[in-house]
């Protein structure tokens, strides 16, 4: 079985016999029966007796205070798990005697050598709770540098909340419920590579590898930090929710509805958002600072913070949730997959400046069904105030109830089509470099087709800016109280019956008629003829 396709597996009815010799020496059988092996092939492959488990020193337990010792030697696989019906511990199946789940309390592992891995198999039920000062379980990786391997399953059933971080003495340590101590301790954390996965189980489960977990499940002190390992975790089936720590950290939620938490700020280590079945979403809703959310069919794209953040979003994350700051989404450039963008609070855009094809927009009916027509399937809801149109192509837009901005961006307009709600919109023409036809740029805000651009624009569309550029711009207003930008070559621009703003840049020599209204002309330059119907 390879290793890159485990995450994918689902065994739904295996029965391993596994037939090997007890810490005491004696043969036993047991049958365990996994319901999921994400991420931990070990648990489908044939068992092997741990070569220093014979040994009286080697694997021991002391009845009197609850102690199981297993210790390890070089290449040791160690699967310790809890029999579905005695409750007996059993160490890669196999009972220690007089071990079981009421009367283990602590379990200590260490290791001799180099590339060890430790599994914890919980499926059946948690095993040495420990104290609120004594860790159930520790685990020493010993003095050798190796490639160490740590994994867990979860329960089948219940819902778990799985924490890994800096406990109070900075050591690494993992959480298996809500208390506020650590059940597994690591010691020699750092000697070599460790690699540390989680396959949650069933349920809907709960892991964090971040600082505000950590503190909660740990204490508060200044040692207490997230997780600086990278963490793999499996999510299971359930709807479950995911958040990192400082190491570039894989999550698959698998099915149900799962939620990937982006947290309040920027940490580092690449994060991986893979969703899997149903529903899932990546959500940045409790970050103050602005976010770019940028989507590819094959997942090579990053999103993030800034430039620094460099998280992956699988195409299988469905949802995406912006927070207080001005976010972005930047769709599949193949325009293949769609996802439903929240802004939230701030100004957000949905940036369709890179999809190589015309786009449909609604932003206010809640439907899957923006972007480009048939393939795509996006959802931009109705806190999402701008929009940039693909370049060189149509863009069809219906804006919301907010103050929309519908950018053209950067080479030659089309035939697009603009209708803003009930906000105060803007069609953004500024960056535009070249138009189709000698005469320059056309704009009618009365939902009347240009002759010259095809563009249309609903009289609902309060405002326009013209190209900086040197293309000629003729502007006819509506009854709105418009905005209307001049740009850099001669603009021709006439306004309605409402109280209109004017406003000429770059040294240009523009024709202005204000129409009717209070309207006010701010120009930095001659006009070829006097302004006409302009109070101020």
């Amino acid at each position: 079985m390879s290793r890159s396709n485990t995450w994918m597996l689902r065994i739904t009815a295996l029965t391993m016999v596994a037939v090997g010799v007890g810490c005491d020496g004696a043969s036993d059988t047991y049958q365990r029966v996994p319901e999921h092996v994400d991420g931990i092939e070990e648990l489908a492959q044939p068992l092997s007796v741990i070569a220093s488990c014979p040994a009286a020193t080697g694997c021991t337990f002391v009845t009197a205070t609850g102690a199981l010792t297993v210790s390890l030697v070089a290449a040791d696989v160690a699967i310790i798990s809890k029999h579905p019906v005695s409750g007996a511990i059993l160490v890669n199946d196999v009972a220690t005697p007089g071990a079981t789940s009421t009367t283990v309390k602590t379990i200590a592992i260490t290791a001799a050598g180099a590339v060890h891995t430790v599994i914890m198999d919980f499926a059946n039920g948690t095993f040495a709770p420990g104290t609120a000062t004594v860790p159930g379980i520790t685990i020493d990786w010993g003095a050798t540098a190796g490639i160490n391997a740590f994994k867990v399953r979860g329960s089948s059933t219940a819902a778990d909340t799985v924490t890994a971080g800096q406990n109070s003495s900075g050591a690494f340590a993992v959480s298996f419920n809500t208390d506020a101590y650590a059940d597994i301790v690591f010691t020699n954390a750092s000697k070599g590579t460790e690699t540390y996965t989680f396959s949650l189980g069933g349920g809907n489960d709960i892991f964090g590898a971040d600082a505000v977990s950590a503190v909660a499940r740990f204490g508060a002190s200044s040692t207490a930090m997230p997780a600086t390992h990278a963490v793999t975790v499996y999510g299971g089936p359930g709807d479950d929710q995911f958040q990192g720590g400082l190491g570039a950290d894989f999550f698959y939620g698998d099915a149900g509805n799962d939620t990937f938490k982006g947290g309040t700020a920027h940490v580092a280590g690449t994060k991986t958002f893979a969703g899997g079945a149903d529903t899932d979403t990546a959500d940045y809703s409790a970050r103050p600072a602005s976010v770019n959310l940028v989507l590819k069919a094959d997942g090579s794209a990053f999103s993030g913070q800034g430039v620094a953040e460099l998280n992956k979003i699988n195409s299988d994350v469905e949802v995406l949730k912006g927070g207080a700051g001005n976010d972005t989404y930047t769709p599949d450039p193949a325009g293949l997959v769609g996802h439903a963008f929240y802004g939230g609070a701030g100004t957000d855009t949905a940036d369709y400046s890179g999809v190589g094809a015309a786009v449909t927009v609604t932003m206010a009916d809640k439907l899957s069904n923006d972007g480009v027509p048939t393939t795509q399937k996006d959802d931009i809801r109705d806190d999402v105030e701008n929009l940039k149109c693909a370049t060189g192509f149509a863009c069809t837009v219906t804006g919301n109830t907010l103050d929309n901005t519908f950018t053209v961006p950067v080479g030659s307009t089309v035939a697009h089509s603009f209708s803003g709600g009930t906000g105060i919109d803007l069609v953004d023409f500024s960056a535009l470099t070249a138009v189709a036809h000698a005469t320059g740029l056309d704009v009618k805000m009365d939902f009347t087709a240009s002759t010259t651009n095809g563009l249309l624009i609903n009289t609902d569309v309060e405002n326009i800016k013209c190209p900086t550029a040197a293309i000629a711009c003729t502007v006819v207003g509506n009854a709105a109280a418009n905005h209307i930008w001049g740009g850099g070559a001669l603009d021709t621009i006439s306004t309605g019956a409402g109280d209109d703003i004017i406003e000429g840049v770059g040294g240009a020599v523009d024709i202005i008629d204000c129409g009717d209204g209070s309207d006010i002309l701010l120009v930095t330059s001659a006009l070829t003829t006097p302004a006409v119907g302009c109070e101020l």
